[in-house]
């Protein structure tokens, strides 16, 4: 191949690499300019000739005040004298529409005895940019770690510490000057191996989330800590370390204990309670029965009463039980069974009608044979809002109605009575614990009770006004099977 086709296939394979080049001589003008040259001058509304050949870019750059514009001068100009042989700038050339930004590359050659200089120019927009969001991120993430309240350490697969943040320095002491580089102080001797064994599970790809455990302040005291830990790599996936956030849970530990020895405390005294109480009722009842013999019609009538009374303290009894139960034993959807509905109803309705002598107490049709998802403690549910019924009534002889909607899914159980209703403001607030009525014979807990239990089976209890007066409390309960 002759040399000037050489020379014209070399040009033409230059037009087709998408880099803006442009060929100075050792004056610094322009002699030869590339496709892209020419059409990045085109896009951009230059004046004059697109190709720029003739024109001398030392004086183009050295006219622009810009700091960018006289490095670049001064970096060609060392190229063009020979001082070197090469130079390179990063800048920015943007657009009224966008941001962009340039590499210059300035590399010099000899052709027939002249000194020659290349000038290109690569968009390095992209690259640029994700710099940038890099960078951005990692300032985020930097300040999201050293704000936290949480101690955040990062340790290498060396087991010394890189990373440790001001929620670190704050929680056991140590500064970061004083363990990067080391191996983690907070580590008590007696759980090191356990440790060295989370951390090497870490290192396999395995995180760990809220595991219990304990470390050691820089004063030597020992702290309750919740620690999650996940692997850190790098750019090409691998495993250079692991990510720990440790939680000081001291105080919750600490909580935990009280409300441990507490609930103890009070699951005895609630039995020893109950047996004291029953094991006096019993005597009660006793005596009621010896009196009976020396008393009249008249005295009958209070001996009765107070065998009511009696027996509602015996019932107080369970319902505290109960609450106990619910509120400091195992869940109470733990024990959810299917229990037949109408036999606990009937239960109770009778317990009231004997209670409860001057009240009327109805059925609205027949009780369903259904069974609902509950516990035994479902008889506490219907015999507070029974009782609940008549000792809110201001009526002398109270009627209380309970009825049964059975659906696909649940059961509806209401308690109607002709009392004076609940006010709107209280209906919101009735069922919390300690809520009664000012001229309540109750203890104030029944109704916090009713709503504990049906919730813990799943259901829901709400009141309502009655028609034309009264209020009506709807137990809504999941069937089952």
């Amino acid at each position: 191949m002759a040399a000037a086709d050489l020379d014209s296939l070399v040009r033409y394979a230059l037009d087709t690499i998408p880099i803006t080049v442009a060929v100075l001589d050792d004056d610094g003008d322009i002699v030869w300019t590339d496709r892209e040259w020419r059409e990045f001058a085109e896009e951009n509304d230059m004046t004059g000739d697109p190709g720029s050949v003739g024109v001398n870019y030392l004086e183009v750059t050295d006219a622009a005040e810009d700091e960018f514009a006289t490095e670049a001068s001064d970096g060609l100009r060392s190229v063009l004298d020979g001082e070197t042989e090469s130079f390179t700038l990063e800048y920015p050339c943007h657009s009224p529409n966008q941001q962009r930004w340039f590499l210059m590359w300035v590399a010099s050659f000899t052709h027939e005895g002249r000194e020659y200089a290349t000038v290109a120019h690569f968009d390095i927009t992209e690259r640029v940019r994700r710099e940038r969001e890099l960078r951005e991120t990692t300032e985020r993430l930097d300040a999201i770690i050293e704000a936290s309240p949480e101690a955040i350490i990062l340790t290498g697969r060396d087991g010394t510490v890189k990373l440790w943040n001001e929620g670190a320095t704050r929680m056991f002491g140590w500064e970061e000057a004083d363990v990067v580089g080391q191996r983690d102080p907070t580590i008590p001797p007696e759980i090191r191996e356990q440790y060295e064994a989370d951390l090497k599970r870490v290192l396999s790809e395995t995180s760990l989330e809220g595991i219990e455990s304990i470390r050691r302040t820089r004063e030597g005291e020992v702290l309750d800590v919740s620690v999650s830990a996940a692997p850190i790599h790098d750019a090409t996936g691998v495993v250079i370390g692991a990510m720990s956030v440790v939680r000081d849970i001291s105080t919750l530990k600490d909580r935990e204990q009280e409300l441990e020895r507490k609930t103890t405390e009070l699951e005895a005294l609630n039995r020893v309670v109950r047996h004291d109480i029953r094991n006096d009722m019993q005597v009660t009842f006793a005596w009621l029965d010896a009196i009976r013999e020396h008393v009249d019609e008249e005295g009958e009538e209070y001996v009765e009463k107070v065998v009511t009374t009696t027996e509602h303290v015996v019932d107080l009894t369970e319902t505290a039980r109960h609450l106990v139960e619910a509120t400091v034993g195992d869940d109470i959807s733990d024990t959810v069974e299917p229990l037949a509905l109408a036999p606990v109803l009937r239960a109770e309705l009778e317990k009231r009608r004997e209670m409860y002598p001057d009240a009327t107490f109805e059925v609205d049709g027949e009780l369903p044979n259904v069974r609902v998802a509950a516990s035994g403690a479902l008889s506490s549910v219907f015999g507070n809002l029974l009782n609940n019924a008549v000792q809110h009534n201001d009526s002398d002889h109270p009627t209380v109605e309970l009825s049964v909607t059975v659906g696909d899914e649940e059961v509806q159980v209401r308690v109607a009575d002709d009392g004076p209703g609940v006010p709107d403001e209280h209906k919101e607030t009735i069922f919390g614990k300690g809520e009664k009525g000012l001229e309540s014979d109750g203890t104030g807990i029944g109704l916090y009770l009713v709503d504990t239990l049906v919730r813990g089976y799943g259901g829901t209890v709400s009141v309502s006004d009655n028609d034309p007066t009264g209020a009506v409390f709807t137990v809504t309960l999941p069937t089952a099977a």
